[in-house]
């Protein structure tokens, strides 16, 4: 085991996201934490269905899977997209609204890119 998983024989209590796994400080959209409380991808089901009945909207970001140059991953434009999102979401609470931020949707047809 490591130093980020729960010891099984642990007892677990639930925080008020509803997580008593701990499963949202291991994985986000991204394969990290969550950048948000609001992010869906580390609700529990019972907590997404919370969620959304008091969110004001959802957000889904959307980003491209292309290739941009020779350093950059083909996954920038989603990368991007679900940064900027988690920065919404932040943003929007800050003036009362509550949105429930969704994982990345990539996809993409980028015709310009085949040779």
């Amino acid at each position: 085991m490591n130093d980020t998983e729960p010891d099984e024989t642990e007892q677990t209590s639930s925080d008020e996201t509803g997580d008593a796994t701990g499963f949202r400080d291991r994985v986000g959209t991204t394969g990290e934490r969550p950048e948000t409380d609001d992010d869906l991808y580390g609700m529990t089901w019972e907590a997404a269905g919370d969620a959304f009945l008091t969110a004001d909207a959802a957000v889904l970001p959307t980003g491209s899977v292309e290739q941009h140059a020779t350093h950059l991953p083909m996954s920038v434009d989603s990368l991007r997209a679900d940064h900027l999102s988690a920065e919404l979401v932040d943003a929007a609470s800050e003036v009362g609204l509550r949105l429930v931020r969704l994982p990345v949707f990539s996809y993409g047809y980028s015709e310009h890119h085949v040779s």
